[in-house]
């Protein structure tokens, strides 16, 4: 038994020595320094961002104020995704130039097989590109090289994971992204039970279809509603073979949130069948269907009771 747990005593001792050896080589430098702001771009600027992992290609440009991917599909990407990503790459610092030998890009990952290319563009012209390759076995810094250069230097941060997201984890997952208190009316559009939060002044009131008498509403339940609802995200998209068999005009719930500058956000809700409990979400005037699983659905699907105080009808 004491042989036993000796060998395995020793065996682990080698396996750190190992360990601090890899380290050790990849962290051997060839000219010891440090270089703030390695690729030296104003990340305000740049409009379209490329990611090429072996022949496959992503592609995201800035519209206005807002990012959308181009290939290999269309949809709206997260902008802070993007601002991190960006501001990483701005102020990116390498420490260590770990090696010039070409044959060795492999090793890094920084190869143009099995590293991703990150191409950083303005107004049509590159302004930087760089083949960000794997993290250090201590997991504290990220290898990459220049295109062009045979030069792999070791990079603070978590380049490689961030460039390394797959494409669904760079949508923009909100439904809603408003103002909580600029938003001013609520309206529960349903084949029974329609109704219509409204605020007048501080207060919220609440009317039921066809909105002839107002009631007093439980005004924490409404605000905390109200909150939550105007950053709405979603749980899922939806694929095309879930697309093409949805049918927004059986609707089960519409809803129409308008805000105080009269603008408008109208959402329809529709099943597959009465058995799914996945809710598909079509926001008017964009082309992406998003999905509520059961618990987020019922949470909008409100019903006159839930918010309606036991006042008598105000005038």
């Amino acid at each position: 038994m004491k042989k036993t747990i000796y060998a395995l005593a020793i065996i682990l001792g080698v396996c750190v020595i190992i360990y601090f050896l890899l380290i050790a080589r990849e962290k051997r430098t060839y000219a010891p320094q440090r270089v703030e702001s390695f690729l030296e771009i104003d990340s305000s600027l740049v409009d379209r961002v490329e990611f090429w992992i072996f022949n496959t290609k992503m592609v995201f440009e800035k519209k206005g104020e807002n990012w959308h991917a181009t290939e290999p599909d269309s949809f709206k990407v997260d902008k802070r995704q993007v601002g991190q990503l960006l501001g990483l790459a701005a102020n990116l610092e390498v420490q260590d130039l770990i090696s010039t030998n070409p044959e060795k890009q492999i090793f890094f990952q920084v190869d143009t097989l099995s590293g991703t290319t990150l191409n950083l563009l303005s107004q049509g012209k590159t302004v930087a590109s760089l083949v960000v390759g794997k993290t250090s076995t201590d997991f504290a810094q990220t290898y990459v090289r220049k295109r062009g250069s045979n030069e792999v230097w070791s990079a603070k941060g978590f380049l490689s994971r961030i460039v390394g997201r797959r494409i669904d984890e760079w949508r923009d997952k909100s439904i809603l992204e408003l103002d909580p208190e600029k938003i001013e009316a609520i309206e529960f559009i349903k084949k029974k039970g329609s109704f219509r939060l409204t605020k007048a002044d501080t207060l919220w009131l609440l009317s039921p279809s066809p909105y002839a008498e107002s009631f007093d509403t439980k005004q924490d339940k409404v605000i905390d509603f109200v909150d939550r609802i105007a950053i709405l995200r979603t749980d899922a998209f939806a694929s095309l073979p879930d697309i093409a068999e949805l049918d927004f005009k059986k609707s089960v719930l519409q809803l129409k949130v308008t805000s105080d500058d009269g603008s408008e956000e109208i959402l329809t809700m529709t099943q597959k069948s009465k058995e799914d409990t996945r809710y598909f979400v079509e926001k008017q005037g964009e082309e992406t269907i998003f999905i509520l699983y059961q618990g987020s659905f019922d949470y909008i699907n409100r019903e006159i009771e839930d918010f309606k105080s036991e006042a008598e009808p105000s005038a």
